[in-house]
Order: structure tokens, then sequence, then C-alpha cells
């Protein structure tokens, strides 16, 4: 089997947001640490608006307002300046090195690629409040043959 991509991020949403047409989309920073040899792109941005992020590597994330809790709380906050840490891997060569693999029972997935996304408001992780929603966009190789992908439950 082969799938589009893995994004393990568990607070995504397939919703649709709409974003500002004059708005510019904010780019991250590298920070020089890396996990699993992944450089990490940090986005400090206004929590409090609807915002557009463009990772260095085509990633685009569609952020509404107000749309993140306290992990592990049901308690909503108004952290103005939030800060979201992205990694982003589209070759298979990267995936290998460093190891983000999917194995299943029946064997390797195909994936075109995997990002992991983590928001902070100073030292509280944060996660999505529910029934708010992101839109992420995933770049696409011209060259990339998607015809026998598939969504994969499991």
């Amino acid at each position: 089997m082969k799938f589009r991509f893995a994004i393990f991020f568990a607070f995504v949403s397939n919703s649709l947001l709409a974003v500002a047409e004059n708005e510019l989309p904010i780019r991250g920073k590298i920070e020089n640490s890396a996990s699993f040899g992944v450089p990490t792109e940090v986005f400090v941005f206004d929590g409090t608006k609807d915002q557009l992020l463009l990772g260095a590597q085509g990633t685009q994330i569609d952020i509404p307002a107000n749309s993140f809790q306290y992990m592990y709380s049901d308690e909503s906050h108004t952290c103005q300046h939030l800060v979201l840490r992205l990694q982003e891997v589209y070759t298979q060569s990267r995936l290998i090195e460093s190891y983000l693999t999917t194995i299943t029972e029946t064997g390797f997935l195909e994936t075109g690629g995997a990002i992991y996304i983590e928001v902070w408001c100073a030292e509280h992780q944060l996660s999505l409040i529910p029934n708010k929603h992101l839109r992420i966009h995933l770049p696409q190789k011209p060259t990339q043959d998607t015809s026998r992908l598939e969504l994969y439950t499991g």
C-alpha cells in the first residue's frame, strides 16, 4: 500500500479555515537543535488572530484565532504570544535516516512525507480546542505519482 502523508499531530482536522487574503504568511526560524536529525522551525505568532504559517519545505498551516487550550485540561486561555515548532520531512531517505518509517502488520507504509507540530504558551504545551481546526497544505512534488496512494486507518 502507498500513502500520501503521515501527519504526526493528533489534533489535525480536515475542516477548512478562511484566512484573510491580504495577510502574508509568517516564516519560521530554524533552531540549532534537531531531534532525529530533523531541523525544527520555530514560529512566534499572535494566537488571538488568524494566522498563516509557511514552513521552509513548503508546509502551509492556517490557524484560526483562539484555537488552543492547555494540554490535558479543558481550560482555554488567551495567550497572545504562541510558539509553534514544526518539523518537516518529505524525502524517503530523510524519513529512513530519521527513523520515521511506519510499519503495520502487513509491512512498511510508503509515504510522501511527515510533519510534527507542537504549540506552546510560555512553559505550557497546548492542544486544539474541540471543534477548532487547522488547515494544513502539504507540498507535492510535480513528479510524484499519487494515483496509487490511499488512506490508511489502523
